[in-house]
């Protein structure tokens, strides 16, 4: 995990490829309640996960 977090290249890769992985691991939230999810944190995802 903190060669991800370290590594620009593999957060942007992960930001771009697998986003869904990202939210899941790094914000220990699965992906699929974001569409439930205030407005608040939808933005708090965004800022986080790009």
């Amino acid at each position: 995990m903190m060669t991800l977090i370290g590594s620009d290249f593999l957060f942007w890769s992960a930001l771009h490829v697998g986003r869904n992985s990202l939210i899941r691991v790094v914000l220990a939230t699965p992906p699929e309640l974001l569409s439930s999810s205030s407005a608040s944190e939808k933005a708090r995802v965004r800022i986080v996960c790009g």
